[in-house]
């Protein structure tokens, strides 16, 4: 006779204080806000909160997707995976503002962000920059990368493993897509996942065939990070993007000048 499972509680408490903390770090965040005068606009404030809120409770919700984000937290040597991070957000600073500013050579406007994309004006301080480009680079990552990844791997390990399953049909996709995307690491479905999740990236940007390659490099590039090195490491390539987007823009801008 099997022995009954026992269904382990809710811990409440720790949802509660998940709860307190964001709310904290909201009112903390605006009194930082008020107090060093940083002139982020307050309306941003809990914006970032509720989506950093969200990324937590996703984590939190289910064992086995804390278990895979420790596993995804970082991989291989982690020096050289955030130092590829670094080099990569380089690059694509270098990639995307090369095609939004490439018809300003021949005349033409450049090609606009995402309607989604948001943009600061020179207003705000560096530090209150640095802080508004730097928290949202934490959670898009979990949001982008992680959960479309590890919560594909928990639902494909959880139907295979279901034996009332009857569908043979559906069954037999799913165990050809987790054999091959997660146990045999094939190269064809690896990239089919860069690629689509690149491209739900560049569509959560504002969904534009003119301006979807300027968030498309980053999710290929986030998303090569994050296979081979690591949620640390896809992290430090969008914040690297992120934090020097401005002065790399502004760079880019006196290059065209000076060619026409």
């Amino acid at each position: 006779m099997e022995a009954a499972s026992i269904k382990q509680p809710f811990n409440w408490r720790a949802l509660g204080y998940l709860i307190l903390f964001m709310v904290s770090f909201i009112f903390g965040l605006q009194l930082v806000n008020n107090a060093f005068n940083l002139k982020i606009p307050e309306n941003d404030i809990p914006g970032m909160a509720e989506n950093l809120l969200v990324s937590v409770l996703l984590l939190f919700f289910s064992k086995d997707i804390r278990a895979q984000f420790m596993i995804h937290l970082h991989k291989r040597n982690i020096v050289i995976g955030m130092s590829l991070g670094i080099c990569f957000g380089l690059l694509d600073l270098v990639l995307s503002y090369g095609y939004q500013f490439a018809p300003y050579i021949f005349g033409h406007a450049p090609i606009p962000v995402g309607s989604h994309q948001v943009t600061y004006d020179d207003t705000i301080t560096r530090t209150g920059l640095l802080l508004s480009v730097g928290i949202p680079a934490i959670y898009e990552e979990i949001l982008a990368r992680f959960l479309p990844y590890a919560g594909l791997f928990v639902y494909l390990k959880r139907r295979i493993e279901n034996v009332n399953n009857k569908s043979k049909i559906i069954n037999r996709f799913e165990k050809n897509l987790y054999q091959k995307l997660f146990i045999e690491d094939n190269k064809r479905y690896k990239w089919m996942w860069l690629f689509v999740t690149a491209f739900l990236f560049s569509a959560a940007h504002g969904l534009s065939l003119i301006s979807l390659p300027l968030y498309f490099f980053s999710g290929i590039f986030c998303g090569f990070l994050f296979l081979r090195y690591g949620y640390l490491s896809a992290v430090m390539a969008h914040l690297t993007f992120n934090v020097l987007s401005s002065p790399a823009q502004d760079y880019f801008i006196k290059i065209i000048h000076q060619l026409t």
